[in-house]
Order: C-alpha cells, then structure tokens, then sequence
C-alpha cells in the first residue's frame, strides 16, 4: 500500500513539475523566437497555461487541453480552427477572430470572439459581450450563457433536445432578433 501511495505522490509531482505557463507579446504563434524558445506546440496540455499579451497570428489550428487566455487589448487572429477539448478553458478579455470555433470544454468571453465560418458549442459559454459566427452558432449539447452577452449568427442560431440557452442573453439572425431558436429547451 505504501509503494501505491508513494507511485502516486510521485506522479502527481511530476505532473505538476511539468505544468508550465506560456507568455507571448506578440508575433506569429509557429515561431520558437517569440516564444523565448519556450514554444507551447499547437496543443496547449492539460495542466500548460499560454498567456496572450499582444498580437498573435495563426497559422495552424491550435487544440486546447489546458488553458489558453487572451489578454484585455490584445488579439488572435488567424484563418484557422480553435478546438477547445473537454479538459480545455478559453479566456477572451481581448478580441478573437478564427476560420472556426469547436467547443467542448470551457469558454469565457469578455470581449469579441467570431469564428468566420461556424461557432460549434458542445460544452459551456459565458459570453458576457459578444461571440459572432459569419454562418451559423450550433449550440449542440452544450450551455449557451452569460451575462447580458450577445449570439450573432448571419445564417442560424441552432440548437438540440440536449442544449440550453442562458435567459441573460440575446441572440440575433442576420439583421433581426431571433425569438424562437431552433431548441426545444430554452
């Protein structure tokens, strides 16, 4: 019983030994020299933080396991896809514009998020401000809230049996309000 608890402390020291944080100013993400030769990879893991100071530009899709945050005035942009897996947070305090956004873990928004292709939700959303999808907003199993923020979809703002859709926000189609989403359950 003690060799079980002792692999145990073990693993969970190394774990955590191997947690790092991520600081970028500015730059393009795939390039090690801004990174401080520190460079993260395309998946953030599960116990990594990447912190965004300036302006980032992406050139590939960026997966996250651990947490990834968008600090107020600073920016991502990239014509690629954000996939936020179950175990991932997302942190916008500052503006976000990607090809797509999948997400299945955690996302808090208190900026401007827009995907310019589809915005797929099948975890949760605290969207205090505004998230925007250039065709549709999929709300698929997952939470979509907040505090007083805003769902923009051009095309459609849809959902399933499974999704709920929080009663402190709005929701606009193109150029009108949508009052009936496509759900069941509100």
């Amino acid at each position: 019983m003690k060799a079980i608890a002792a692999t145990l402390v073990t693993l969970m020291i190394v774990n955590f030994a191997s947690a790092k944080t991520y600081i970028l100013e500015s730059g393009k993400w795939t390039d090690a020299k801004v990174w401080n030769n520190q460079y993260p990879g395309t998946t953030i893991h599960a116990d990594d933080v990447v912190i965004i100071r300036g302006q980032v530009v992406l050139t590939t899709p960026i997966v996250i396991e651990g947490t990834l945050e968008v600090e107020k005035g600073a920016y991502m942009v990239g014509m690629q896809t954000l996939l936020i897996s179950k175990s991932g947070m997302f942190i916008n305090n500052g503006n976000t514009v990607m090809k797509g956004i999948v997400n299945e873990g955690t996302i808090n928004n208190n900026l401007i998020m827009e995907a310019k292709a589809d915005a797929d939700n099948l975890g949760i959303i605290d969207n205090n401000n505004l998230i925007s999808a250039s065709h549709n907003f999929n709300n698929l199993r997952g939470t979509a809230g907040g505090k007083g923020g805003l769902y923009i979809a051009d095309n459609k703002i849809n959902g399933s049996p499974e999704a709920t859709f929080g009663n402190e926000v709005r929701f606009l189609v193109g150029n009108e309000t949508e009052i009936a989403l496509n759900t069941e359950k509100r």
